[in-house]
C-alpha cells in the first residue's frame, strides 16, 4: 500500500475520532489485521469473527508501533489508549470493523490506476487467476490474489497490498452464499470479468446450477460499462446466458453493459457464436501428455484471425486449456504479446496442493488434495489416465462436501467416472464413500476395486500397504478430509532418503 492520508480513512469509514487527534499531513503505511505481522507505521484495525476478536490485541498493535487504531468497541479501544500514554496516536472507532476495512478497500481501489481483473467460477478459479497473472507477467506489473484470500476479508486484503507500481490486479471471488459475490465486485470494481464454470460446488446453499450461475455473473455489477466478460463457452450454462445478452452487450436483469470475449475448446468450437460476442478464442490440436497439455490457440476479433501455434500449460488435461485460455485472453486485452502470453502460461507452477505432479522413483504422486467437486474430480480422473499411460492408476479420495441432497448421487457418477478413466484401485473415505464404491463397481474393469476407509488415518494404512513402485497415485478430496496428510505421507515414505518403497 502507497501512503495515504490518515484523514481520507476517516472520511470513507464515517469513524468517530477518539484518542489523539492526527497529526497534520499524517499518512498510514499500511492497514494491517494482525498484531503479529503489523510494521511500525501501520494502520490496525481489529476485525472480529467468530473465532477471534482483533480487540483483544490493541496492546500488543500499539507495541508494535501502530500509526492508528480501528475498532468498534469503545470501551476496550479507549482502555488500550489509556494503558500506553507513551503511544498518543489517533483512533477510529466504527460500529463494524469489516465495514470498515471494505470501505476504506474500495476507497483505495479508486486511487488506484491499475486494471482490476477479476475470476470466479465454481472449479479452477485459483488456477485460472494464477494463469492471467503469468500471461501478463511477461510485460507487465501484476499483483494477485494470494492463496485462498478470495472472501469479504481477503479481497479488501489484496487491493490495500496494491500500490502505485502494478498495472494489473487480478483477484480472485468466492461465495458460498447468494449476494457474497455482488458485495466483493461492489469493492473491487473489476475492470474485466471472468467465469471459469458453473458447477455443484456449494449446490447445497444455492440449491441448483440456475442459483449458482446467478450467483456466479453476481461479479458483472460492478464490472466497468464495456468492460470484457471472459466466458468458457464450452460450460452450457455459460453459454445459455450468453445467448440471453444482447448484441449490443445488454446483461439481462442488471441491464449493465459488457463486452463479451467467448473461449471455447474443440468441444464447441463449430457451434454458431451469439451475437453478443464480441471477441472469440479457440483451442484446437489440444494433445493430452504426461508432462502438460500442448495447443494451439486461434484468437478472433471482429474479421481479424491470428494462431498462437504449440502453447503449452504444464498441466495434463484439457481442463487445463480452458483455464490457460483465459490467460490469452487477458493478454489480448491488455495488449500483452502472444509470445510473452505464451511464454508465462509454460512456466506455470500450480499453487498449493492443486494438481502438483511429483516423481519418486518410479511412483507419480499427483497431489490434488487442496478441495473437491464433482467436476473437479472427473478433470483428475481424466488427466491421471493421461499422466498414467498404461501405468497402474490408483487413487486415495476423500468425500465431497456442500452438495446437500445431491451427494448420494454426485458421488455415485464420481465412482463411475473414476472406473471409466481406467483407475484400477481406488481408497475412498466419507459419509457418501460407499455410494462412491458402488457408482465405481457399477463401471469397473475386471480386477478392478474400490475400498472404503472410516478415516484418513485407516484410508492410509490400507493405501500403503497397496501402492506399488511404478503406479500413479491421485489424492484428492474436500478439505475437511484431511487428505493433504495422506499425500505428505505418500512423499515422505516414498522420498529420497526415507523408508525403501521395496
Amino acid at each position: 500500500m502507497r501512503p495515504v492520508p490518515l484523514t481520507d480513512l476517516f472520511a470513507c469509514t464515517g469513524a468517530r475520532l477518539v484518542g489523539f487527534p492526527p497529526a497534520q499531513g499524517a499518512c498510514v503505511h499500511g492497514v494491517s489485521t494482525d498484531s503479529r505481522l503489523l510494521r511500525p507505521g501501520e494502520f490496525y484495525l481489529a476485525l472480529k469473527g467468530e473465532k477471534f476478536d482483533g480487540h483483544d490485541f490493541l496492546d500488543a498493535a500499539l507495541d508494535a508501533g501502530a500509526s492508528a487504531l480501528c475498532a468498534s468497541d469503545a470501551p476496550r479501544l479507549l482502555a488500550a489508549l489509556a494503558r500506553h500514554p507513551d503511544r498518543p496516536v489517533p483512533a477510529l472507532l466504527v460500529d463494524d470493523t469489516l465495514t470498515a476495512y471494505q470501505r476504506i478497500a474500495a476507497w483505495y481501489r479508486t486511487t488506484l490506476h491499475a486494471h482490476v481483473l477479476a475470476v470466479t467460477g465454481s472449479v479452477g478459479k485459483t488456477s485460472t487467476r494464477d494463469l492471467v497473472a503469468a500471461a501478463l507477467a511477461g510485460e507487465r506489473s501484476v499483483h494477485r490474489t494470494a492463496g485462498n484470500l478470495n472472501n469479504e476479508i481477503g479481497l479488501p486484503k489484496t487491493l490495500l497490498e496494491a500500490d502505485d507500481r502494478h498495472q494489473d490486479l487480478v483477484v480472485e471471488m468466492g461465495m458460498r452464499a447468494k449476494g457474497e459475490i455482488a458485495a466483493l465486485t461492489r469493492i473491487a470494481r473489476p475492470d474485466a470479468a471472468a467465469v471459469t464454470n458453473i458447477g455443484t460446488a456449494h449446490i447445497e446453499y444455492l440449491g441448483s446450477r440456475e442459483g449458482i450461475l446467478a450467483a456466479k455473473l453476481e461479479i458483472a455489477e460492478g464490472l466497468a460499462t464495456d468492460g470484457p466478460l471472459f466466458l468458457n463457452l464450452d460450460d452450457p450454462y455459460l453459454r445459455g446466458f450468453s445467448e440471453t445478452v444482447s448484441a449490443t452487450g445488454v446483461l439481462p436483469a442488471t441491464g449493465r453493459r459488457a463486452a463479451l470475449t467467448a473461449l471455447r475448446t474443440e468441444a464447441s468450437a463449430d457451434a454458431r457464436l451469439p451475437a453478443s460476442v464480441s471477441r472469440s478464442l479457440v483451442a484446437r490440436r489440444i494433445r493430452v501428455g504426461r508432462d502438460g497439455t500442448r495447443f494451439d490457440v486461434e484468437v478472433s476479433v471482429g474479421e481479424g484471425v491470428r494462431e498462437v501455434r504449440d502453447a503449452f500449460v504444464p498441466i495434463p488435461g484439457i481442463h487445463a486449456v480452458r483455464n490457460a485460455l483465459f490467460g490469452f485472453a487477458a493478454a489480448a486485452w491488455e495488449g500483452v504479446s502472444d509470445a510473452s502470453a505464451a511464454s508465462g502460461i509454460a512456466a506455470f507452477e500450480p499453487t498449493g496442493s492443486r494438481m502438483r505432479i511429483s516423481n519418486y522413483g518410479r511412483l507419480v504422486l499427483i497431489d490434488d488434495s487442496y478441495n473437491a467437486s464433482p467436476e473437479s474430480m472427473e478433470a483428475a480422473f481424466a488427466a491421471q489416465r493421461a499422466i498414467a499411460s498404461g501405468r497402474r492408476a490408483v487413487a486415495a479420495l476423500g468425500g465431497m462436501n456442500e452438495l446437500g441432497a445431491h451427494a448420494e448421487a454426485a458421488h455415485f457418477a464420481a465412482g463411475a467416472a473414476a472406473a471409466r478413466e481406467g483407475i484400477s484401485l481406488v481408497f475412498v473415505t466419507g459419509p457418501h464413500a460407499g455410494r462412491f464404491a458402488d457408482g465405481f463397481s457399477s463401471a469397473a474393469a475386471p480386477g478392478a476395486a474400490a475400498v472404503c476407509a472410516p478415516d484418513a488415518g485407516g484410508l492410509l494404512d490400507g493405501l500403503l500397504e497397496a501402492v506399488q513402485d511404478g503406479d500413479v497415485l491421485l489424492v484428492k478430496g474436500s478439505r475437511s478430509f484431511g487428505m493433504e496428510k495422506v499425500a505428505r505421507a505418500v512423499a515422505a515414505r516414498y522420498d529420497d532418503g526415507k523408508e525403501d518403497p521395496a
